[in-house]
């Protein structure tokens, strides 16, 4: 058979893969949209560091570290850590940083 000749026993109703372009942009938009919404998003990581003192029962102090932002604060209480945290991402505002910094 001659190149470029097609045969009669070729089915009309063939068709090609899809173009390369198209294929490059469905693997994008897959990926952005798994990414959007990460479970746990990195801007809300802390590392918490308990004193020697802390014991889990009457003493409950050390001090808490945002991990993004590099900035702490010190607790004595299982409130003073929560209201801490919250703090500090309120700080933050987001993963962008554009939060209210007072």
């Amino acid at each position: 058979m001659r190149r470029g000749v097609v045969s009669a026993n070729f089915p009309p109703s063939f068709r090609t893969r899809r173009p390369t372009s198209a294929i490059v942009r469905t693997v994008i938009l897959k990926r952005a949209s798994e990414s959007a919404e990460p479970a746990l998003p990195a801007w809300k990581a802390f590392v918490v560091q308990f004193s020697r003192e802390a014991d889990g029962t009457a003493q409950f102090c050390g001090r808490v570290e945002h991990l993004q932002s590099g900035r702490r604060a010190r607790f004595t209480s299982a409130e003073e850590l929560t209201a801490a945290i919250r703090r500090l991402l309120q700080e933050q505002g987001g993963p962008s940083g554009e939060g209210s910094r007072s």
